[in-house]
């Protein structure tokens, strides 16, 4: 087997200053394609040329409240298009599990934040966040499509969903920051709630399709999800060469199940998590120089 796979991306913004407020457009385009070679399964398009165009308008605006009150607050509107090469998509694969034979979707979204960051006394302030934002599925998971053959048993095919829809994140971030001349110390806490998060599952065959000789396929589907976790960061100069690093994370996550056939979503655990982990440095630093010892401690992740 081998597979060849090439990605090209173009793109640029522009943005103005005026005053409290930026003002920005941007655009991009992305492809993806990817040809696969398998024995007995011949010559395939696992990505089908798959082009995303994405234009997106935006603004921020910042200002003063007040001495100790600062405002940080932006909105955002985007729209993305995700188009296979229909010549090249295997839509039978598509129609097999996912009972579609789209090869394009448009997606248009809003997003946006509000931060208030809140000086207690010198050196230390408080902040909180509040923000919207979305991730469109990618080529990959929209459009993937690979045929495995069917002996030995079992055997699974790949495909992705064109019916995927973005992602929508909500996040409130709680945090305290503070400093002084010899040391930095960050702590936040999260919580966020994704709507139709992107998961990988195993897909149950939903129609009898020529050619289509397995009757399951890893794939991709939207289901809602819950993350929430925090950090501590410190950073801590010693002497004027001597500097000390740690910081700490947590993130817990569930999601929603869709047990049994054609979905099989049956754990309520969010795959690839983090687990509790922390990070210890010392640092020798001559400017010119500087040497490190670093160790990392994680718990286990299950």
């Amino acid at each position: 087997m081998r597979s060849d796979a090439e990605s090209k991306t173009y793109g640029g913004r522009l943005e103005a200053n005026l005053g409290d407020l930026t003002l920005g457009f941007e655009a991009y385009k992305r492809n993806w394609d990817a040809v696969n070679f398998m024995m007995m399964m011949g010559t395939q398009f696992a990505i089908p040329d798959v082009d995303t165009e994405s234009f997106g308008i935006y603004g921020e605006y910042k200002r003063n409240l007040s001495d100790r009150l600062r405002l940080v607050a932006g909105l955002r509107l985007d729209t993305t298009k995700t188009k296979a090469d229909s010549s090249k998509a295997n839509t039978n694969l598509y129609f097999a599990y996912k009972n579609t034979t789209s090869t394009s979707k448009t997606d248009t979204y809003p997003s946006g934040n509000v931060q208030l960051f809140y000086e207690l006394q010198k050196g230390t302030e408080l902040f909180v966040g509040l923000g919207h934002s979305v991730r469109v599925p990618d080529a990959q998971e929209r459009y993937f499509a690979l045929r495995r053959p069917s002996m030995p048993s079992p055997s699974w095919d790949w495909v992705g969903n064109p019916e995927l829809k973005p992602s929508r994140n909500t996040e409130l971030d709680l945090g305290i920051k503070h400093s002084t001349d010899r040391a930095l110390i960050k702590a936040t806490a999260f919580y966020s709630y994704v709507q139709d998060y992107i998961t990988v599952h195993n897909q149950s065959k939903v129609n009898s399709v020529p050619g289509v000789m397995n009757s399951q396929a890893r794939s991709y589907e939207n289901v809602d999800a819950q993350f929430f976790g925090g950090e501590v960061d410190l950073r801590l100069s010693l002497t004027q060469e001597f500097f000390l690093f740690g910081g700490t994370s947590y993130v817990q996550a569930k999601k929603e199940t869709k047990p049994g056939p054609p979905k099989n979503i049956n754990s309520s655990n969010v795959a690839e998590i983090p687990p509790l982990k922390t990070r210890l440095a010392l640092r020798y630093d001559k400017g010119t120089y500087f040497g490190e010892v670093e160790t990392v401690l994680s718990a286990t992740q299950s």
